[in-house]
Order: structure tokens, then C-alpha cells, then sequence
């Protein structure tokens, strides 16, 4: 038995045991059983995780779900060992029939008392020792729930790839993708769940735009997880599946639950216990993931961000070049490379608002680019202006005068020059907590350190706005 046959024999175990090896996994398991140190493996995996973790978190995992499924103690020095004893251990107890399909007798098992307890649950004769007779993965159990159909999807590479790692290198428990209205969260959460789905035993997505009560939230999940069988409000029933199986869970448009007219983060009346919620995900050691979505980050993601397998959030930025592009040339527009950054930077990169711009290039320029910068001035599609308003309805009074500052400013301004600036209206102490909310939003940027500045697009709209009223 080589380590590849090995490897399969035991990803067959752990399929009909509902368990299934990361990718990591993997590589710690093929090395370890050429006799490589986890220094080598360190290297055959890329550097793509520290070695720390690759000892502390992947082979500690590793060891401990082949001991259970193989039914005695297997270590990293005694794999080959253990994996081939129980290999052949089976094979023994299908000895005699004619087509591999009897159960053994109590003497075979009585042989090896260990290895019994191990396959007492599922027979040995459903575990085959020819790959190619089942599935190495089992395929997950996935319910799409309200997510969007899938579209042609532009940009964000790197964001996808860093947010992949995250989940199949690292680990990572708990995710938060925030941003700006129209960014494009929704859609690179669903092409980011479909490319990790594998790596799951459940994939589900639900959206929050309803605002549903936790409870109603957690009966919904747990009924899908115990296959129609049982539903539970209780977050401790949500969380033994969460721990127990492999789990994705995405939670969409996350601000419906958060409070409005607040800068702490703090949720709606009757929500709070959606915080314990995520704090429940982010601290428990389990290999499930909850992704969360939303116009603003929430501040138990934020106070968990120094714990790389925990949580990771960030803000999703615009197009790049190529990216919008490859987007503005699939809706029937044409131009040079300058015309092209020329469009991206009146137009933030922003797909929604890329998306309505390209329409009108395409309906009322036959698709010249240049003719329609030549003729129309910067604007905000009229369909974007609803989410704009909602987004700036929902900041605090000090939020407001922050927000109003940086407008009237127009550059990039010092945290010294917004307390001489407003210190008439707001205590220099609470200023910072301003500000990190306005982070936590996506509604502010800090161009230079210490420096900040409006997001492009708010600026942009706020000036319209304030032009249209006087």
C-alpha cells in the first residue's frame, strides 16, 4: 500500500462515517507517510498556512479523526502503521465470501477488539478497497435558499482567492464581507460559497432582509441540517452541528438586524441575540464556517480579527482595470484603454453603477465610450439612490456631523483637524468611536494614516444631493 492508496482507503472510511479530509489534511497525511518532518510538509503545502498552525491545528485534527474512525491511537510516527493494521484487518473479515459482501463473525472481530469498536457503526463490508467502487467526497447537502441566480461574475480575484484560503487553509470560522450598497457582496459570496462548497458537508444560505427572530433563524437551519427530522430553537442544538459536522452557513444582508441611528454596533430591539450568535461561531474550535453579509461590519467580528482561524473581515473595494473591462466589453461597449480608466474613475469602479452606465453607452451611444464622456456628466443611476439614502439614514447624530465635515472638507483630513473642527458640537473622546463605526460601515477611508476622507461614491452623492436642494 503506497500513500496514495492509503490515503484513499482512509478518505473512504471517513466518507461512510460522514467525515471527510481538508486539504491540508491531505498533505500533512501523504508527507507523514513518507516519513517527512511537518518542516517538509510546511513546504509541500506552500507556506500557505504558519508551521505553528500545520502542527497545533491540521495534524492535531488529522490524528484525532483517525483515531476515532480507525479505533486506536494514531500518532504522525505511527500512521503507516495503524492505516495498514486496519486495512488488512478488514480485509481479513471478508474473507471467505464469494462476492465481499458479509459482515464478519464475532471471532474476526474478537480479534482485534479495537478495530471492532471502530466499525461498529457501519459494517466493514461498506468500506471498499477500490476507489474507483464510491465517491472519494460525498457531495454536499446544499440549500440555496433566497440567494440570488448566479451571473457572470467580474473582478475581485484577489478578495475571492484570500477569502477562499481563509477557509480551506485556515480554517476560519466566522467571515464578514461588508461594504457599500451595489459593491457586489451578495454576488462574490455566492460565486466564493459555490468554488468551497466541497469542502462542506451542508452549504446553506439564507437572507436576513426579512429581519427573522434568531429563534425562527436557528429552527430553520436545524431542521435542514437533521434532514427534516427535528428543529430547534436553542443556539446550543445549532452549534452541536455546527461542531460535530462540517458546516457553510451564509447569512445575507446582516444590517436588517443592526441597529439604526446608533454608532456601537448595537442590534434592533428583541436581535441582541444575534451577537451571541456570532460570538458562539467565532470562539467554539470546530471546522464549520458562517459567512455574513452586509452594508456594515459587526463590531463582535471586529474585536475577533486578531485570531486568524476565528474571524476575517473586510470591505470589498471596487473593479479594477481589467476587471471592469472585461464587464463594460460583455454589455456591447467599446473604447481605448484611456477612455476605459477614464469611465472607472468617474465611476468608482462600482459594478451596479458600471452596469446602468454601460446601458446607456450601449442603448443611447451605440456603444461609444468616448461619445458618452464627451456628452454626459458624472452620475449616480437613480436606482442606487434608495440604497444611498438608507445606508445615510441609519447613522448616528455624530455619525451625521462626521460625515458632514469630511463633506464640506473635501480632502483627506487629520483626526487633530476634525477635533479643532468639531469640538464645539462633540467631546474629543468620543470622536474615535465615531470614527470606527464610520469604518465599520465602509463610509469613510484612511487614505493616508490618520487621515481620513468620505468613500468616493457617498461624496459624490451627498454633493448631488446638497446641489439639488438649494
Amino acid at each position: 500500500m503506497d500513500a496514495e492508496d492509503a490515503l484513499r482507503w482512509v478518505e473512504e472510511v471517513l466518507f461512510h462515517k460522514g467525515k471527510q479530509l481538508s486539504d491540508l489534511e491531505r498533505i500533512v497525511f501523504l508527507g507523514s507517510w513518507a516519513g517527512k518532518g511537518y518542516d517538509a510538509i510546511h513546504q509541500d503545502c506552500g507556506f500557505r498556512c504558519s508551521l505553528d498552525h500545520l502542527k497545533r491545528n491540521v495534524g492535531y485534527q488529522l490524528w484525532k479523526r483517525l483515531t476515532e474512525v480507525l479505533g486506536q491511537k494514531v500518532l504522525k510516527k505511527t500512521l503507516q502503521g495503524r492505516v495498514i493494521q486496519a486495512q488488512q484487518q478488514w480485509q481479513n473479515s471478508q474473507g471467505g465470501t464469494s462476492e465481499g459482501d458479509a459482515e464478519p463473525d464475532s471471532a474476526t472481530l474478537s480479534r482485534s477488539p479495537d478495530h471492532a469498536s471502530a466499525y461498529r457503526s457501519e459494517p466493514p463490508n461498506a468500506l471498499p478497497t477500490n476507489s474507483a467502487d464510491q465517491p472519494t467526497r460525498p457531495e454536499p447537502d446544499v440549500d440555496w435558499g433566497d440567494a440570488p441566480l448566479a451571473r457572470p461574475f467580474y473582478g475581485c480575484t484577489n478578495t475571492l482567492n484570500l477569502l477562499g484560503n481563509k477557509i480551506r487553509v485556515n480554517v476560519c470560522r466566522l467571515i464578514s464581507l461588508y461594504g457599500i450598497s451595489g459593491i457586489g457582496k451578495t454576488a462574490l459570496t455566492l460565486q466564493l460559497a459555490r468554488q468551497v462548497k466541497d469542502q462542506f458537508e451542508f452549504v446553506i444560505w439564507r437572507s436576513l432582509h426579512h429581519a427573522p427572530p434568531l429563534a425562527d433563524l436557528l429552527a430553520d437551519l436545524t431542521r435542514h441540517f437533521s434532514k427534516q427530522q427535528a428543529s430547534s430553537s436553542d443556539l446550543s442544538q445549532f452549534m452541536h452541528y455546527m461542531v460535530n459536522r462540517r458546516c457553510l452557513v451564509v447569512l445575507d444582508g446582516l444590517e436588517a438586524v443592526l441597529g439604526a441611528g446608533v454608532h456601537d454596533s448595537s442590534y434592533q430591539e428583541g436581535y441582541e441575540d444575534y451577537d451571541e450568535l456570532l460570538r458562539q461561531v467565532g470562539t467554539a474550535s470546530h471546522e464549520s464556517c458562517l459567512i455574513v453579509v452586509g452594508w456594515e461590519n459587526p463590531k463582535a467580528i471586529s474585536e475577533m480579527g486578531d485570531n486568524p482561524q476565528a474571524a476575517y473581515y473586510t470591505s470589498l473595494p471596487g473593479l479594477g482595470a481589467n476587471e471592469a473591462r472585461e464587464l463594460l466589453t460583455a454589455r456591447g461597449c467599446g473604447g481605448s484603454d484611456r477612455e476605459w480608466r477614464e469611465l472607472i474613475r468617474r465611476y468608482w469602479g462600482h459594478p451596479l453603477v458600471l452596469n446602468a452606465i454601460a446601458t446607456d453607452v450601449r442603448d443611447m451611444f451605440q456603444g461609444n465610450t468616448d461619445g458618452f464622456l464627451k456628452q454626459v456628466s458624472p452620475l449616480i443611476p437613480e436606482t442606487l439612490w434608495p440604497r444611498l439614502d438608507q445606508q445615510l439614514e441609519r447613522l448616528s447624530p455624530k455619525e451625521q456631523l462626521v460625515v458632514h465635515c469630511l463633506q464640506a472638507a473635501g480632502d483627506p483630513v487629520s483626526i487633530a483637524a476634525l477635533q479643532t473642527a468639531l469640538k464645539l458640537q462633540m467631546p474629543e473622546a468620543e470622536l474615535m468611536p465615531v470614527l470606527r463605526s464610520l469604518m465599520r460601515r465602509a463610509l469613510i477611508e484612511a487614505n493616508t494614516p490618520g487621515c481620513y476622507t468620505l468613500q468616493r461614491l457617498v461624496m459624490e452623492y451627498l454633493q448631488k444631493f446638497q446641489r439639488k436642494n438649494e
